[in-house]
C-alpha cells in the first residue's frame, strides 16, 4: 500500500462516526465538521446501467424539481458501478476523461464541475493512526454522517472482513439493515438530538433487499440546488423560492435542515461550513459475524450528480 500525504480538502459528505480512516486517532469524532475529513474522496461519473427502479413522482425522490436526472446513482440505489468502494482522492483515477494528460508539477488534473484526475484510491494507502471501533454481532450500533454540499439520493452501510479481497462484491455480500425507522439530527455541539421518520427501502435496491435510507435533508428548488445563492442554505427568493421536500424537523433555532450547504458563490466555495450536525442511524449487526477484523464501508448514491462519496472505518466484531 502506498503512504502519503495529501493537500487538506472538504468532503461533500462523508461518514462520522465511527472514525473513519481520515480522523487520525479518533481525534476529531463528534467535533463540528469532523465528516469533513473525508476530503474529495469519492467516485465521479458514475451511472446506473439499466432503468430506475425510483418512479419520478417517488416519496424516496431528493430533487422532484430539479429536473430529469434519470441515469444517476440513486435512480437504482446501489446500481451504479463502484470500482473503488473507500473512495478516490478526487474522484476520477483515470483522469477526465479517461487517460487525460496529468499536470506535470502536481501529477494531478482539475476536472470540470468539480474533483481532479489520478488520485489515489483509499485502498492503496496506508492509514497508520487509523482507529478500530469495538462492536459485538447481534447487537444495534450507532453510525452517522455529515453533508457538505447536498446532492440528494441515499445512502447504506456494508461491512467486508478482513482477509478478503476488499472489494464492492464484498461489501455486497453482507448490507447492513437499520435497526426500526427513526434517525435522528445530532448537533455537533452534543446540546441536541433531534428524531425524525426516516425513509428507508429495500424495494428494487442492489444487492436485491438491501435497505437503503433517503438523505433527509431537502436542498433548495432549482437544478443547482441553492449552490449559487449567496449563502447556499437559505432557499429564498429571488435565488430559490423553497426547498425540494420537506425539512425532516421545523422550528429548531440555526438548524439549517435544507438548502445547499456551501456556495459557488464563497471563495473557495467548500470554505464555509453552514451544517452544524450529523444525521445519525442505528443499524442491526448480523447475530452470523464471525469474530475478527473488518471494514465498513458507507455509500451515498446522489441524485443531483453522477456521484458516489464513500468512506471506511476500520471495525473489529467481538
Amino acid at each position: 500500500m502506498l503512504l502519503v500525504a495529501l493537500p487538506f480538502a472538504r468532503a461533500h459528505g462523508a461518514m462520522q462516526w465511527p472514525p473513519s480512516w481520515f480522523d487520525a486517532h479518533g481525534a476529531t469524532g463528534w467535533a463540528p465538521g469532523g465528516f469533513a475529513l473525508g476530503a474529495f474522496w469519492f467516485s465521479n461519473w458514475t451511472f446506473i446501467p439499466g432503468n430506475p427502479t425510483i418512479s419520478r413522482d417517488s416519496y424516496l425522490r431528493t430533487f422532484p424539481k430539479g429536473g430529469a436526472f434519470s441515469a444517476t446513482p440513486w435512480n437504482a440505489p446501489g446500481t451504479a458501478p463502484l470500482s473503488y468502494p473507500c473512495g478516490v482522492d478526487g474522484g476520477n483515477p483515470i483522469g477526465c476523461p479517461p487517460g487525460a494528460k496529468q499536470d506535470p508539477g502536481s501529477g494531478r488534473q482539475e476536472c470540470p464541475g468539480g474533483g481532479w484526475g489520478w488520485g489515489y484510491d483509499a485502498l492503496q494507502m496506508e492509514f497508520p493512526d487509523a482507529v478500530s471501533t469495538d462492536w459485538r454481532a447481534g447487537t444495534v450500533v450507532e453510525v452517522a454522517w455529515g453533508i457538505k454540499a447536498n446532492h440528494g439520493g441515499g445512502y447504506s452501510y456494508r461491512i467486508c472482513k478482513r482477509g478478503e479481497n476488499i472489494t464492492e462484491a464484498c461489501f455486497q455480500r453482507t448490507p447492513l439493515a437499520f435497526d426500526g425507522d427513526t434517525s435522528w439530527i445530532q448537533f455537533q455541539s452534543r446540546s441536541q438530538r433531534v428524531p425524525f421518520r426516516a425513509n428507508r427501502t429495500s424495494s428494487g435496491t442492489h444487492p436485491a433487499g438491501s435497505q437503503w435510507t433517503k438523505n433527509p435533508i431537502p436542498a433548495c428548488n432549482g437544478a443547482d440546488g441553492g449552490d449559487f445563492e449567496p449563502a447556499g442554505d437559505l432557499c429564498a427568493p429571488p435565488y430559490a423560492a423553497g426547498t425540494q421536500f420537506p425539512p425532516p424537523a421545523t422550528g429548531l433555532n440555526d438548524s439549517h435542515l435544507y438548502g445547499f450547504g456551501e456556495s459557488a458563490y464563497t471563495d473557495p466555495p467548500d470554505d464555509v461550513l453552514a451544517f452544524h450536525w450529523s444525521i445519525v442511524d442505528r443499524l442491526q449487526l448480523p447475530a452470523s459475524l464471525s469474530p475478527g477484523d473488518y471494514v465498513l464501508s458507507f455509500r451515498w448514491d446522489c441524485e443531483q450528480t453522477p456521484q458516489i462519496w464513500s468512506t471506511c472505518a476500520n471495525i473489529r466484531i467481538e
